[in-house]
Formats: C-alpha cells, structure tokens, sequence
C-alpha cells in the first residue's frame, strides 16, 4: 500500500527532474518541515518551491500551499511558488506568490 508520504514524495521527484531538466539545481527538503519543499538555483535566480498532490482539490491544496510558503522569507531576487501536481493529469498549477 502507497501512502500520502510516498506519493508526495514522488511528485517532489516530477518536480525535480523538471526543474533539472531546465537548467537548475535542485535540493529537495527532506521530512518537509520546512516551507519550501524544493530549492533550485541557477545562475540567475533561486527558487523556493512547495510541491502539493492532489486527487481533485486544485484549490484547496493551492491555498494551503500559498499560505505555506509565505512563511517563508526570502531576498527579492528570489521566487517562492507553489506547484500543484492533479493525478492522472500532471502539473495542473505553477504559480508565484508575492
């Protein structure tokens, strides 16, 4: 049996490897007891991101997630987001939270 863990687990992995993909490197928190389940740098920019799974409730997991990662504060060259992965579908939301 799968539990919540590993699936948010393995979407924190789909975000990796999409970030990676694109040029940054990435450190994954690990326990997630940070804001920010993802960091990715480049030679440009840093991004704290917070990876939400979601059957169906796009929204809710999105709000959870923008008030997650507000918390958190960063320099204003950096972005915090908050990515929404929907089953069967994918990334369903990227979204920059000022």
């Amino acid at each position: 049996m799968v539990t919540n863990y590993q699936r948010g687990y393995q979407v924190e992995l789909q975000a990796k490897a999409e970030l990676i993909m694109n040029g940054f490197q990435v450190i994954r928190a690990t326990g997630s007891q940070s804001p920010a389940d993802l960091v990715a740098t480049s030679a440009e920019t840093v991004r704290f991101i917070q990876v939400k799974r979601t059957k169906s409730r796009v929204n809710s997991q999105l709000k959870i997630g923008i008030r997650e990662i507000k918390t958190l504060v960063v320099p204003i060259w950096a972005t915090r987001e908050v990515w929404v992965w929907k089953d069967r579908f994918g990334f369903e939301v990227r979204q920059i939270v000022v």
